[in-house]
């Protein structure tokens, strides 16, 4: 049983599907069909339930079982080479800075990413806010800062856009209302609730337009979202950070955007910055 055999099949059941799993180890759809076939032969079972095109394939219960085994098998030999390597032939350390109004949930994938496909450095990652990141990218305390990105701007990479949109109650009246997006003037009669770990420049809600009636002002992202919950008021931030327990109302007249992307020094290895940013946009 090939070690490759079985990194293939924790990516297949990881990432529900050939097709999926292939992007993920750069390998083509049928290396990936030929090693599952490989593994099934040799152990006599088949191990996934094959479906149409759509809906790919789904591990059954022998290949959840070799999966537990296969994930705790590579695991250790990735162990077993750390502890008789040299320390100077230890994978070089690298610290990504993050910006602190990341979706939690997307930091973790991400660093979860970083860590399987980038194997050859061992990653490291720092929490700050934007002003932080910047200062640590100057002084080198940071590798990479992974973080809010202006436009056209050296040795960085944009990954995305994202809207600020306004976040209210589930049982707010416009969230009842089935209304698909709303304008500035409807959240007159609301209160806000400020985010004190704002990206956007100081004022800017003001020039867009918004009446700032505080009903809060909450350093933590999870307490905003929660007041707003509550329906204490109305939140200004970015699509991504919506909770499950909110409602998301896109706003057509107010043109607030952040970039997300990727910054780094300017002796930053190619390689790097092309695992990171292969790991970050996924």
């Amino acid at each position: 049983m090939k070690l490759r055999h079985l990194q293939i099949l924790v990516a297949v059941v990881e990432h529900r599907g050939i097709s999926r799993a292939s992007d993920h180890l750069n390998v083509s759809q049928p290396a990936v069909s030929a090693a599952i076939r490989s593994l099934e032969d040799e152990l006599g079972v088949p191990l996934f339930e094959r479906a149409n095109s759509s809906k790919g394939v789904r591990p059954n219960g022998q290949a959840m079982t070799l999966y537990h085994h296969a994930r705790d098998i590579l695991r250790r030999c990735d162990e077993a080479k750390a502890s008789v390597m040299q320390p100077d032939e230890r994978p070089p350390k690298v610290s990504l800075g993050i910006l602190h109004t990341l979706a939690p949930a997307d930091i973790a994938k991400a660093h979860s990413t970083l860590v399987k496909i980038a194997r050859q450095w061992r990653w490291s990652v720092r929490e700050g806010a934007a002003i932080w990141l910047s200062d640590a990218l100057e002084k080198r305390q940071i590798d990479l800062a992974w973080g809010t990105v202006n436009e056209g701007e050296p040795h960085s990479r944009v990954l995305w856009r994202e809207p600020f949109v306004a976040i209210v109650a589930k049982d707010h009246p416009i969230a009842k209302s089935g209304r698909t997006s709303i304008r500035i003037g409807d959240l007159d009669r609301d209160r806000i609730i400020l985010r004190g770990r704002c990206e956007l420049p100081r004022n800017a809600l003001q020039e867009a337009g918004l009446a700032i009636r505080p009903a809060a002002r909450a350093d933590r992202d999870e307490l905003a979202l929660a007041l707003a919950a509550q329906g204490l008021g109305f939140v200004i931030a970015p699509r991504s950070l919506a909770t499950v327990d909110v409602a998301v109302l896109p706003v057509d007249d107010l043109d607030l955007v952040r970039s997300i992307g990727l910054r780094w020094h300017k002796q930053t290895p190619p390689a790097l910055v092309e695992a990171a940013t292969a790991a970050l946009a996924a």
